[in-house]
């Protein structure tokens, strides 16, 4: 090869090298840094806390309308009428061993809708495993509420009394299991025009118990 042509061909190369030292490679779409739709924090819509997913409301969990206890009002609506008389009692039945709690109240005859003085009777017999029970009748009332504790049929009367606000009547008893007594409620002063509510507490015993 002549020395001419050696010349021309390392002119060339030369060029050649110069050309590609120039050409910059700068990063295509897919190469470049993680862009918002691929690789972004996630958006509020999936991990946020949103409706969806959020505590519960005050419908679900917080004491509404439908959860609270009903309001004693009159007439008659304290759940356990009719129960007028000893002889149409309301029957609690058998009560466990402790310490269940009744609401009523007592409805005077201008606003009941029998027309009549409200009078509000109970039955109840301890449990099989017991022999005693103390029960109390309590009520806020001024005027108070006449109570009558009875056997079963009505022919014995163990306690009476009248209630006074913080001053409850009350009777401690042994007895035999399952027998059964009962408690009649009505206002003092039945003229008085004035609803009376009481709270009715019995509290069944074990043997051991037992005064």
């Amino acid at each position: 090869m002549s020395r001419s042509l050696q010349i021309l061909l390392v002119l060339l190369s030369l060029s050649l090298l110069a050309v590609s030292a120039c050409i910059i490679v700068e990063p295509d779409d897919d190469d470049s840094a993680a862009d918002d739709d691929d690789d972004s924090a996630p958006a509020d819509d999936d991990d946020a806390i949103d409706d969806d997913d959020s505590a519960a409301t005050d419908d679900d969990d917080a004491t509404d309308d439908d959860d609270a206890a009903p309001e004693l009002a009159c007439p008659d609506n304290d759940g356990y009428e009719p129960n007028d008389t000893a002889a149409a009692v309301n029957a609690l039945g058998s009560l466990p061993v402790g310490t269940s709690t009744f609401e009523g109240i007592l409805c005077p005859a201008d606003t009941n809708s029998t027309g009549i003085d409200d009078v509000d009777w109970f039955s109840f017999s301890g449990a099989m495993t017991a022999e005693c029970y103390d029960a109390s009748v309590s009520s806020g009332a001024t005027a108070g509420v006449d109570v009558e504790i009875t056997n079963g049929n009505g022919s014995n009367t163990f306690v009476s009394g009248t209630t006074a606000p913080g001053v409850p009547v009350e009777l401690t008893i042994q007895n035999l299991p399952n027998v059964v007594h009962k408690v009649g409620m009505s206002r003092s002063g039945a003229a008085n025009s004035l609803n009376r509510r009481f709270t009715l507490s019995i509290t069944v015993k074990m043997t051991a118990d037992c005064p």
